[in-house]
C-alpha cells in the first residue's frame, strides 16, 4: 500500500546521481513500525548525525506507541476498544480531526473507518469466499459516515456506531514528519534529512552540508517493482514530503484471484484502475492520505483534485501501465530520468526473449529489540567463478571499511558505488526484499545462456557472517528452486524464466 524506500547500493541503474558527501550519513533499519527506515543526514560531524538519528528512532517509538494498530496497549488501540469519550493526546486529537475533513473534502475517497472492511478481506482471504455484498454495503455505510466525534476543549474522541478506526494512510506520514522536525531541532549542524518508513518520505534541507543540492528521489516502476530495478523517474525534493500507494506490492489473494489491498470505501470493494499513485505535498502527511485518495477516486477524478491543490504534484499509473501526471508534475523531474527497464534482454545471443531471473530474501525476524540490517551482497559469477554482475550490495558509507566483513565478496569488490537517495515503492513487509537480473553484465552486454552462480552473503553487527550460493543453468527451461537459509536469511527464492511468471 504505502512504499517502501530501499537505499540500497545499486549496480547498473541508469541514473547516477553525484556521489554522496563525506558529511551525509546513513542509517537503516528492518521491522520498524511494521516495515524498514532508511535515514540519511547532511551534518556539519557525525557526532550530530548519531544524535539525530537517535533522536528519529525515539521519536518514532513514542508516537508508535499511540498510533499503532497491532499494538494492544496503543492510544489507538484502546481507542478502538471504548464505548465513550476517550481523552487522547493532541496527536491522535490532530490527526483524526485531519481524517475527518479530508472524509469530507473527497466525498468519501478517504476516509479512517474502513477498518471493518479490512476485516472482510483479510477474511474473505482466510476462507476463500468474498465478501457478500450486503456485508460490504454495511461496513462502507459506517466508513462513509462521521467516524469520531472530537472535543477539542475536554481532549477528548467518541467512536460514532462503535467504528473501527484505521489510520494506514495518515499516521505513518504524520510520524514521519514529527521525527524530521525532531532531527532538525536536535542540533544546528544538522543540514539535511531525508526519512522513509516503508516508502512514505520527508526531504527536508539540503543533501550535503555547504551545498544548494536537493535530495533525488526515485519512484518504482509498478511494473519492475524489485528493490534493484532502476526507477521509473528521479525527483528533485526539498521541503516535500512523499508517498505511494499502489496494489503491485500487496494484495488480497481469494480464491486464487487477486485484488489491490487498497479498498473504496464508498463501495467497500478494492480499487482496480490505478495500481500506482505517487504523490509530493508539502507534508509527507497529506501526501501518505492524498496517494490513497487517488488510488480510489481513480485518473480522470484523481487528476482533477490533485491539480486543484496548491503545493501538490502526482503521478497516477494504470493497470495497464499508462502514466497520468499532475500539471507541475514535470518541473520535479531530474532530465532524462526515466528509466529504460530492467527486464528483458535483446541481444539475440543472450536469454530467450523476456526471461530473466528473481530473488526474493527473507530476513530473519530478529529477536533483539534494537535490529541492525545486515551488510548484504548479492551477485553472479559464470560458470569459471568470475564474477560478471553485482545485483545488489548493502553498506554504510562512512563505515564502508566494514565490507571487508563480507569477505567472498571483498576478494573482488573493492570499489565504491553511488546510489538513489531514496526510491519510494508500495509497502511491502520488513525484511523481504526482491533483486532481478535481466541476463547482463555489469557492462551491459548480454551473457549467453549456461551455468551460473548465485551468490548471497551477509555480515551484521553483532550478529554473523552467513553465505549461500546456488547454481543455476540459465537457457529455454524455466528453473525454481530455494536457496537454503541460516540464522541471518530465514530463505532465499531463486527463479528463472519468462517475465510477469511469479
Amino acid at each position: 500500500m504505502r512504499i517502501a524506500i530501499i537505499i540500497l547500493m545499486f549496480a547498473g541503474v541508469c541514473v547516477r546521481p553525484a556521489r554522496a558527501a563525506a558529511d551525509t550519513h546513513r542509517f537503516r533499519h528492518d521491522y520498524i513500525l511494521g516495515t524498514s527506515l532508511d535515514l540519511t543526514i547532511a551534518a556539519d560531524t557525525r557526532e550530530q548525525a548519531l544524535a539525530a538519528h537517535k533522536t528519529v528512532l525515539a521519536e518514532v517509538e513514542r508516537l508508535r506507541k499511540i498510533f499503532s494498530v497491532y499494538d494492544p496497549t496503543s492510544e489507538l488501540s484502546r481507542l478502538n476498544r471504548s464505548t465513550g469519550p476517550v481523552k487522547c493526546s493532541p496527536e491522535l486529537l490532530g490527526v483524526l480531526a485531519a481524517c475527518e475533513v479530508r472524509r469530507v473534502k473527497t466525498g468519501g475517497a478517504f476516509s479512517c473507518g474502513t477498518g471493518e472492511l479490512s476485516r472482510l478481506w483479510a477474511n474473505a482471504q482466510k476462507t476463500g469466499r468474498a465478501p457478500t455484498a450486503r456485508a460490504l454495503r454495511r461496513a462502507s455505510r459506517r466508513a462513509l459516515g462521521r467516524v469520531v466525534e472530537i472535543d477539542e476543549t475536554r481532549g477528548t474522541v467518541t467512536r460514532v456506531r462503535n467504528a473501527s478506526i484505521t489510520l494506514d494512510a495518515a499516521a505513518k506520514g504524520f510520524i514521519i514528519d514529527k521525527a524530521v522536525i525532531a532531527a532538525r531541532a536536535s542540533s544546528r549542524g544538522v543540514r539535511g534529512v531525508l526519512l522513509d518508513i516503508g516508502g512514505d518520505i520527508m526531504a527536508w534541507g539540503v543533501s550535503a552540508p555547504g551545498s544548494i543540492a536537493p535530495w533525488r528521489v526515485g519512484v518504482a516502476d509498478p511494473m519492475r517493482s524489485e528493490d534493484n530495478a532502476a526507477p521509473l523517474v528521479v525527483l528533485r525534493l526539498r521541503n516535500q514530503g512523499m508517498a505511494t500507494s499502489g496494489s503491485y506490492a500487496r494484495q488480497f489473494v481469494v480464491a486464487g484471484k487477486r485484488y489491490s489491498n487498497i479498498l473504496d470505501p464508498r463501495t467497500g470493494r478494492p480499487v482496480a484502475e490505478v495500481v500506482s499513485a505517487t504523490v509530493v505535498a508539502r507534508s509527507t502527511h497529506a501526501a501518505d492520505a492524498l496517494a490513497t485518495t487517488l488510488c480510489v477516486l481513480g485518473v480522470e477524478k484523481g487528476l482533477e483534485f490533485a491539480n486543484a491543490l496548491e503545493g501538490v504534484e502526482c503521478l497516477l499509473i494504470t493497470a495497464a501501465g499508462k502514466q497520468h501526471a499532475s500539471t507541475g508534475w514535470h518541473r520535479l523531474v531530474v532530465p532524462e530520468s526515466v528509466a529504460t527497464g530492467a527486464g528483458s534482454t535483446t541481444d539475440p545471443s543472450g536469454w530467450p526473449a523476456g526471461y530473466q531471473m528473481k530473488l526474493t530474501i527473507v530476513l530473519s525476524r530478529p529477536r533483539a529489540k534494537k535490529y541492525l540490517r545486515p551488510y548484504m551482497a548479492v551477485w553472479i559469477e559464470d560458470a569459471g567463478g568470475t564474477p560478471i554482475r553485482i545485483l545488489s550490495v548493502w553498506s554504510k558509507r562512512k563505515k564502508r571499511k566494514y565490507l571487508k566483513d563480507l569477505r567472498v565478496f571483498w576478494r573482488f569488490a573493492r570499489k565504491d558505488r553511488d546510489t538513489y537517495e531514496a526510491v519510494s515503492r508500495a509497502t511491502r513487509g520488513p525484511g523481504r526484499y526482491r533483486l532481478v537480473w535481466n541476463g547482463l553484465d555489469d557492462q551491459g552486454h548480454a551473457v549467453p545462456r549456461g551455468k551460473y552462480i548465485v551468490h548471497v552473503e551477509v555480515a551484521r553487527e553483532k550478529g554473523t557472517h552467513q553465505h549461500l550460493s546456488a547454481a543455476v543453468t540459465c537457457g529455454s527451461v524455466p528453473v525454481r528452486k530455494q536457496m537454503g537459509r541460516n540464522i541471518e536469511i530465514n530463505g532465499v527464492t531463486l527463479t528463472y524464466g519468462p517475465a510477469g511468471v511469479k
